[in-house]
Order: C-alpha cells, then sequence, then structure tokens
C-alpha cells in the first residue's frame, strides 16, 4: 500500500507514518461519530415553540423533544451579555397507539417590564439550545391617557390547510411589517386549532406550522369542539398549552381563565360544557361572575371575552346552537360592561352593532364571529336574511382581526383578509357612543 508521511514538530519533532488504509479508517470513524452527534442534535432539536401568559412579569415557554431531555430556557435582555437559567417540567401522553413528543414547560419570572428577551430552549446541562427567538413583555401602565395603546390578534378555526398556513404567512408578515409604534403584544385563539379530531400527530404538524408567530408573541387560546376529541375530553389541549388558569382561580385546566394585559382584562370561556355548565349554578358560571366582578376599570377599562360557539350568528350553518349560552351569559356580561366578544365555529365572519338582547345599544357588546382562519372545512353558508343587529358579514375570504387599543375610551378594530393582508372590514368603538 501507498505510504504517507507527515512530521508533528513536537519537542524536535517526531515523525509519524500513516497508510491511506489507515487514515480512511479514521475518517470513516470521525465521519460516524459526527453523524450521530449531528443525529443527536436534530432527535432532540426542540420544536413547536410556543408562548402564553402568566401573570404580569411571567412568561410561559413551552416546547417539544422527540426523547428526553432537561427542561431549561436561558434569555436576556438584548442589552445583557448574560444568560439567566430557569428551568421547569416534561410531559408525555399517550392517546391509543400514539405516544406524544416529551412536552416542556417553563415558567418565566421577574422579568423587566417593556422589555425585549432574546431566549432559546434546551438544556443546559449539555449546552444544547434551539435557535434563538425574543419576545417583548408588558409595559407598565401610564398615567397618559395615549400612553396604554396597545394591538393583538384575534383569529379562530384554523387547522392545517394551505389556507390556514397562509394565515399563519399573514400574520407573521403583519408583525414584521407594521411601522406604527403599536406593534401586535399578543394573539387570542376562539378555538378548533388544528382539527385533529383525535389523529395525534396532526397537533405535532399544527404547533410546528405556526411556531414562527407563536414563539414570538403569547397564544392565548379558548377550547372548540374540535379539542374535544372524544373520548379523551380535551386531552391533547390540555397537554400542549398552558394558560392561566391557576392564576386566575379556574378549576378546570386550560377550559377557562382570564387575564390582564395593559390597560384590558380578556376572559377565555368555555362553550363546549353540557348545557348545565351555563347556568348561575354551575362553577364555571359563578367564577365568571366573580371574575368580573373584580375588575378594576380603572386599571383595566377595557374588558374583552372569548369563546368558541357564538350566540349571535346569521348563518345558516350553527344558527341558534348558542342560544343556551345566550340565555345564561348575556344578562351578566352586558351587566359587567364587556366590550367585545370574540367567537369562531361558524366558518365565516360577522360582526354586529353594539347590542343586547338583539336591539342596538349605546352600553351593548360587539360579537365578533370570526371562523375564518383557513380551516378545511371550507366555509360556512348560506347566509340567512340578514338581521338589524348584523353590521357586516362575508364567507368568501379568510383573515384575521387585528384590535388596536388607542387609549381608555377609544380602539379600532381591522378584519384583514389573508392574502394581501387588505383590510375589508372596520370600525372605531368608542365608550358611551
Amino acid at each position: 500500500s501507498h505510504t504517507l508521511k507527515h512530521k508533528f514538530h513536537l519537542g524536535g519533532g517526531i515523525e509519524h507514518t500513516y497508510t491511506l488504509a489507515k487514515m480512511r479508517k479514521a475518517l470513516f470513524i470521525t465521519l460516524v461519530s459526527f453523524l450521530i452527534a449531528l443525529g443527536y442534535a436534530q432527535k432532540n432539536e426542540p420544536q413547536q415553540v410556543h408562548l402564553s401568559l402568566g401573570l404580569k412579569g411571567q412568561m410561559v415557554v413551552m416546547w417539544t423533544t422527540k426523547s428526553s431531555a432537561e427542561s431549561c430556557v436561558r434569555y436576556r435582555t438584548q442589552s445583557s451579555s448574560t444568560w439567566s437559567y430557569t428551568c421547569g417540567t416534561q410531559t408525555q401522553y399517550k392517546e391509543f397507539n400514539y405516544v406524544s413528543p416529551f412536552i416542556h414547560t417553563v415558567k418565566l419570572n421577574q422579568l423587566a417590564s417593556g422589555t425585549v428577551y432574546n431566549y432559546a430552549c434546551g438544556e443546559k446541562k449539555t449546552d444544547k439550545w434551539s435557535p434563538q427567538y425574543s419576545f417583548t413583555t408588558e409595559t407598565d401602565r401610564k398615567s397618559g391617557e395615549n400612553d396604554n395603546a396597545f394591538s393583538f390578534f384575534a383569529i379562530g378555526d384554523h387547522g392545517t390547510s394551505a389556507d390556514s398556513r397562509q394565515l399563519t404567512t399573514s400574520i407573521a408578515k403583519e408583525l414584521s411589517s407594521t411601522t406604527s409604534a403599536i406593534k401586535p403584544s399578543l394573539i387570542i385563539h376562539a378555538g378548533d386549532l388544528s382539527y385533529a379530531n383525535g389523529k395525534q400527530p396532526i397537533w405535532d404538524t399544527y404547533q410546528i406550522d405556526n411556531q414562527r408567530i407563536a414563539a414570538l408573541l403569547p397564544w392565548m387560546t379558548a377550547p372548540g369542539n374540535h379539542e374535544k376529541e372524544k373520548p379523551s375530553n380535551f386531552r391533547a389541549f390540555q397537554e400542549r398549552y398552558r394558560m392561566p388558569f391557576n392564576e386566575s382561580g379556574a378549576t378546570n385546566g386550560n377550559l377557562y381563565f382570564s387575564f390582564n394585559f395593559k390597560g384590558a382584562h380578556f376572559i377565555a370561556f368555555d362553550s363546549e360544557v353540557p348545557d348545565d355548565d351555563y347556568s348561575p349554578n354551575s362553577i364555571q358560571f359563578k367564577w365568571l361572575e366573580a371574575d368580573l366582578k373584580a375588575v378594576d376599570r380603572k386599571a383595566t377599562p377595557w374588558v374583552f371575552a372569548f369563546w368558541h360557539t357564538p350566540y349571535y350568528c346569521s348563518n345558516k350553518v350553527h344558527h341558534n346552537e348558542g342560544e343556551v349560552v345566550r340565555k345564561n351569559l348575556e344578562g351578566l356580561l352586558y351587566k359587567y360592561g364587556v366590550d367585545i366578544v370574540f367567537n369562531g365555529h361558524v366558518h365565516a365572519y360577522e360582526r354586529t352593532y353594539k347590542i343586547f338582547k338583539e336591539k342596538a345599544d349605546k352600553k351593548g357588546i360587539v360579537y365578533i364571529t370570526n371562523g375564518a382562519g383557513g380551516t378545511q372545512e371550507g366555509f360556512a353558508g348560506p347566509w340567512l336574511t340578514k338581521p338589524s343587529w348584523s353590521a357586516y358579514r362575508q364567507n368568501t375570504h379568510w383573515g384575521f382581526g387585528l384590535v388596536t387599543i388607542i387609549n381608555s375610551t377609544t380602539l379600532q378594530y381591522q378584519f384583514k383578509e389573508n392574502t394581501a393582508n387588505r383590510v375589508i372590514d372596520s370600525f372605531v368603538l368608542v365608550k358611551g357612543k
């Protein structure tokens, strides 16, 4: 065989002789070691990264790995060169023959207000981390009338279709191209997320599809009928998300909860339970009433509620399905001055005027049904005769809502279709008018 010689100058020089076969063997071992390491990294690469809110100064980070791993987040402000570390827990669930990835949950605490944080998910012990992401914390409420502006996205009935993915692309485009100082701070989702319908791998696909926005903005979601997934009864939804139910005194996991963000109080409600769970004697109703009573309208002058099934609907599909909810809740929400209710379920878009019991009312509630998130089930129709309370409706465009809080008395709402981000419905809501 051919002989290759190479001299190492170590204290006078030492001559080693390698055969070509030996060099090939060494290169092969090195390559195999590299591929094993690469495979391990890919196997454990954090995926499905998404955020949710806790109390002020907190952020919950969740992600998955294919094999068991340490659950840690490293994070720092953009002006800092030093990482902080917080570690949490990992869980896993089984559904028939499906075994979920390992689901990691870490709650970051004592975050500075109004601050951009860079972060990554992974293992502190091995120093293996995901790509870097960032989020911005809630700013402190200020005394100036126009100092508390913020905006958020409102969507529903999403899925994994081409139209669903286009909606995600449109939201990402809106997030990156917004020139206004009032950039979107979070997403509220009125339920029906993945449309897995019991096929659990679809949940993985869905969360990977939406990581590009869910890793940047808190994704706050209420349950829809497609999260029920009999017989598991919301199992995947409960395992894969972590909403602030404990922080808001709720007792049924992610199914209902509330939170504050700047000058607004948000309430997520579960409309997918038996009818008696909406009655005044039910646990959920009593929780809702206590939550509304406790709202400080000086600190949070805006109150928004979101749940899945609407009770104001002029589409033939799902018409009157929310009537039991309306009979029990409409008076309560009106009494405590809820400003806007966001729903989904109907795969179309409809907005009401300010109404109470189907009639115009200056102190009434605006109901927005946006089930136009791109679901593979297609648009709902036909429309019934247009009622007097219906301000605008359409079932030909998928899209998202963008709510901009201008001050304590005025907000702007826009519905943007999901191809060119063109506004096809908008209104300005002024309290008392």
